[in-house]
């Protein structure tokens, strides 16, 4: 689900919205960044949006009029918010964009930007979990080091994987035997090493912290209490 403002789809719905109101609401909700950070990304929420779609990603305009953590099928624009109820801070506006398709759809639009990336020359390394960030004399990051698993390894590796599934709910004692299990397996692995040498940057994207009970417990303290039932 993208959150944008001011897009082609909301108009499709019937909706007039704008990177302003999404600010104007999001702020008076209040979030824990900068606001010239949250002005940019409200300002390019529709720009965003338009460039994931030029890369495959299908949305359209469906509403959903109640509000909702997840519409059902066949709804692709609704209220991820408190939005509607809001009136008195920002024009009320659906602004939760849903990649079409069934159920979970995440995963056509990771099919989507995967597919986008290959034809653009991407080279991916699966297996390879990232060790440690290499860095200059002067303190720049300038590129990676990862483990390389074997190719034999991997269908045991992809196994361990499959367990830790974010959407499976009542999953955290399983996903953190998952994890344990895997932490084991790569340590067991012989020590293959690959540096990557960065042109532009590194981008980490490690997800969250999901099935992190130290995290978990240092941040929303109620749900770590309750973790092992999750």
């Amino acid at each position: 689900v993208i959150y944008a403002g001011g897009t082609k789809y909301q108009r499709d719905a019937g909706f007039e919205d704008s990177a302003e109101e999404m600010f104007k609401y999001l702020a008076a909700e209040g979030v824990a960044v900068q606001p010239e950070t949250l002005r940019r990304y409200c300002d390019t929420s529709n720009e965003n949006i338009e460039w994931v779609t030029s890369h495959g990603v299908p949305f359209e305009g469906s509403h959903y009029p109640h509000r909702s953590a997840y519409p059902p099928d066949g709804y692709y624009l609704y209220y991820t918010g408190m939005e509607a109820f809001r009136p008195d801070v920002a024009k009320a506006a659906p602004r939760g964009h849903r990649t079409v398709g069934k159920g979970p759809t995440v995963k056509y639009y990771w099919a989507a930007m995967n597919d986008a990336a290959m034809r653009s020359g991407v080279r991916l390394m699966p297996h390879a979990p990232v060790r440690r960030l290499v860095k200059n004399k002067r303190g720049h990051v300038i590129g990676v080091e990862c483990q390389v698993i074997p190719k034999e390894a991997w269908p045991q590796h992809d196994a361990l994987y499959k367990r830790v599934d974010p959407y499976r709910p009542f999953g955290g004692a399983q996903a953190e035997r998952a994890i344990a299990e895997c932490d084991a397996f790569e340590a067991g692995q012989p020590d293959q090493r690959a540096l990557v040498r960065a042109q532009r940057g590194v981008i980490i994207a490690a997800g969250n912290y999901t099935y992190n009970l130290k995290l978990l417990g240092r941040y929303r303290p109620e749900l770590a209490e309750c973790y092992r039932e999750m």
